[in-house]
């Protein structure tokens, strides 16, 4: 699987190499890139609810989605790249994740364990739908 969000080209764009757009699953795989997950995963459990640290680590792992989001879409074709709003729901989609496994930061923004899988269902449910109307939406 390519590890880089994909998009349908603009209709009527020949796209010399095109590949096929991502799905709705495809998209939910790729919104909290691969080396987001092995840097935050190990070193917040390592700083738990050490509030310094965890601060940083997030405001890291935030930064580093948009940085390796932007390295992967450089293996797409230009026009099936991700759309600025791609970015803005990989942040989401990294966040919630984040509250999800941390239980410092979910106890620093004070959700419950409960609250946040519940936050995690509804993103799941709704972040790669909201990307695909808007998608289709602009072509």
């Amino acid at each position: 699987m390519r590890r880089a969000l994909t998009y349908r080209a603009p209709t009527g764009d020949a796209v010399p190499g095109a590949l096929p757009a991502d799905d709705y699953l495809a998209k939910l795989v790729k919104y909290v890139p691969a080396e987001v997950i092995a840097f935050f995963t190990p070193i917040a459990a390592f700083v738990g609810a050490d509030k310094g640290p965890l601060v940083a680590i997030t405001v890291a792992a935030a930064v580093g989605t948009i940085f390796w989001t932007y390295v992967a879409a450089r293996s797409v074709p230009p026009a099936q790249r991700p759309r600025w709003y791609s970015y803005v729901l990989a942040l989401v989609a990294f966040g919630v994740w984040a509250i999800t496994i941390s239980t410092g930061l979910r106890d620093l923004i004070g959700l419950t364990e409960v609250w946040s899988g519940v936050v995690l269902g509804v993103t799941v449910l709704f972040v790669p739908g909201i990307d695909l109307l808007i998608s289709r939406s602009q072509g």
